[in-house]
């Protein structure tokens, strides 16, 4: 469900808020399960939701701890995914620009097709 939000990282961050009852009455009924690992993972995957939509919000700013190099590779990593996900784009419509030239060429072939046997009827009704 929270997938269907899309890119709209406020939505995310309200949508986690929202459940947020939800999520520590779990961590509540696994401590009184007598499960204490399975509620700190639970703990941490929340912690850790929450800090991944602060930080996709644009919210967070960790730039002043991290070092330029740092900086420059995750910019280099940014540019290599925008540069991936073009080519991704690519090559999921060249099949359909491959499969709609075919159609065309097809519908063409059709065409001429009944062209063809249209002057062949017309031919033969001048043949006396």
């Amino acid at each position: 469900m929270r997938e269907s939000l899309g890119g709209m990282s406020e939505f995310k961050a309200g949508f986690l808020e929202f459940k947020l009852p939800i999520y520590h009455a779990y961590i509540n009924l696994l401590l009184k399960q007598e499960s204490p690992a399975s509620a700190f993972a639970w703990a941490q995957k929340v912690k850790a939701r929450a800090l991944l939509d602060l930080m996709a919000a644009g919210k967070v700013d960790i730039s002043q701890s991290v070092s330029q190099a740092e900086q420059q590779r995750e910019r280099g990593l940014k540019l290599r995914v925008g540069q991936l996900n073009g080519q991704l784009v690519g090559a999921a419509i060249q099949p359909n620009v491959e499969k709609e030239k075919d159609r065309l060429a097809q519908g063409a072939v059709g065409a001429s097709r009944r062209r063809a046997a249209t002057l062949y009827r017309l031919a033969l009704c001048q043949i006396p």
